[in-house]
């Protein structure tokens, strides 16, 4: 991508570079109809919806709390997402990122890093916009993540972006039943051709088998892929990847769906150490990230940088990845 360098816009994209939090990388959004831009997920273990369709507002999961309308809970996650861009818009992104983010929550500059304590020291924010077109949740309604478009502007009422991206941002429940910011994590990509389309959910509608074994499962299932990783990056995350696993790296469209995927990670046989700084499981044991650094070593060429990794039960009860993103370091000068 060819990049102004006018000071007012290196200086915007200094902040985004530092703070890690929604740029870097080369990325696409979803349905800006590029080759990767393709979604195979078809499984009717999943309910697919645009927002509307009462279908999948009727589903629900058993919690000890209760029933949980997860339609309703998928809602309230994309409004969270929406109100923190118009909060954005209001006061500025750090203000915005301040309110939102939980007390442990992480953004990335450009490791991960407490992201109140980041934001709080921002005294020039960016000026981004943003909007989500895919959400997902547990079935507990406590954990849930939505990804989608930014565009950055050099001035509040400049009609043209300077620089387009895609988001990822996980979401917990406090114990006030709030949405807060747990990860925020993003990459930059060329302008779209075309536009994004409506925000789209899948909502688990099946029974999870055996849920007293699913949390152990995770963890033996990190094992295998951790060594999967060291033997083929690329291969590894594959034999993980769900129906509609959404793949982010640097210089690349983002990749939905297993077929999209294969395409992207191919020709990637690189030797993958991953060091884990956190993550979390939802209540329901249902879905689950992770998040540290990584080390991908190619013959004499060892990448690092940042990951991001979200894994989400399928129908068989089997840990599959539904979210891979690997973000560079920048290159020391």
């Amino acid at each position: 991508m060819i990049l102004s360098k006018s000071p007012t816009f290196c200086l915007l994209i200094a902040v985004l570079a530092c703070a890690g939090l929604r740029a870097e990388g080369v990325a696409k959004p979803d349905g800006a109809g590029q080759l990767l831009q393709h979604d195979d997920r078809d499984h009717t273990a999943y309910k697919q919806k645009e927002l509307g369709d009462p279908a999948d507002s009727s589903q629900s999961a058993a919690s000890g709390a209760g029933r949980v309308d997860l339609g309703k809970a998928v809602q309230s996650l994309i409004d969270a997402e929406h109100g923190y861009n118009k909060l954005a818009q209001k006061r500025n992104f750090a203000v915005a990122s301040v309110e939102v983010f939980a007390d442990d929550g992480v953004a990335f500059a450009p490791g991960p890093v407490n992201g109140k304590k980041l934001w709080s020291k921002e005294t020039d924010p960016p000026i981004l916009t943003w909007r989500p077109i895919f959400a997902t949740i547990a079935r507990f309604g406590d954990l849930g993540y939505t990804t989608g478009p930014w565009e950055l502007r050099k001035a509040k009422d400049d009609p043209n972006p300077v620089a387009f991206g895609h988001y990822n941002t996980l979401w917990r429940k406090d114990p006030d039943g709030v949405w807060k910011v747990v990860v925020d994590v993003g990459v930059d990509h060329p302008q779209p051709t075309e536009p994004t389309g409506e925000v789209k959910t899948f909502v688990p509608i099946f029974a999870i088998a055996l849920p007293k074994t699913v949390h152990a499962k995770l963890a033996e299932t990190e094992k295998i892929f951790a060594k999967a990783l060291a033997r083929d990056a690329g291969a590894a995350v594959l034999a993980k990847a769900g129906d509609g696993i959404r793949v982010y790296r640097r210089g690349q469209f983002p990749a939905v769906g297993k077929t999209a995927a294969q395409l992207m990670l191919s020709s990637d046989h690189g030797k993958q150490r991953r060091t884990r700084a956190g993550g979390g499981v939802s209540r329901s044991n249902d879905l689950a990230y992770s998040y540290g650094g990584y080390a991908n070593k190619r013959g004499n060429i060892t990448e690092r940088g940042s990951y991001v990794s979200i894994w989400q039960l399928d129908l068989s009860s089997e840990w599959k990845l539904v979210l891979d993103l690997q973000k560079k370091a920048p290159e020391k000068k």
